[in-house]
């Protein structure tokens, strides 16, 4: 870990160092992101923070990896979003999954857990994706 900066309550953004790759790498943590039952302002002003940080980072560097519960649900009807994700969604998408591949669309980034199927956790109670 080359530095770590906290951008407000529910962002921090750490940067790595790669060996393959002489660019630096960086994870986007979102603690807590705005649940479908949260205003569309919040929803708004999370997105506007969360898109200025990818932009900002990738003029420069390398996005790895944004990570963080998005109370988004995508289904395995892929069609427009075919550059974006899979066709592994679970359900029927809702209004966060919605703003979730649109968010990815827009930062032409990729829902990696809906390349494969899930898989089942050791406990057995809940789905990894």
């Amino acid at each position: 870990m080359i530095s770590w900066e906290p951008i407000n309550s529910r962002i921090i953004i750490s940067r790595f160092s790669t060996r393959h790759l002489k660019t630096p790498a960086h994870i986007i943590q979102c603690y807590y992101a705005s649940t479908n039952d949260s205003s569309e302002e919040d929803k708004d002003d999370f997105s506007h923070v969360l898109t200025e940080m990818v932009d900002e980072v990738k003029e420069k560097d390398l996005v790895m990896m944004i990570l963080g519960d998005f109370d988004a649900k995508i289904t395995g009807d892929y069609r427009g979003y075919e550059q974006v994700m899979g066709k592994h969604g679970l359900g029927a998408v809702n209004k966060n999954g919605e703003r979730f591949a649109d968010f990815f669309a827009d930062c032409n980034l990729v829902i990696s857990g809906s390349l494969s199927p899930p898989k089942s956790s050791p406990r057995g109670n809940m789905r990894i994706i």
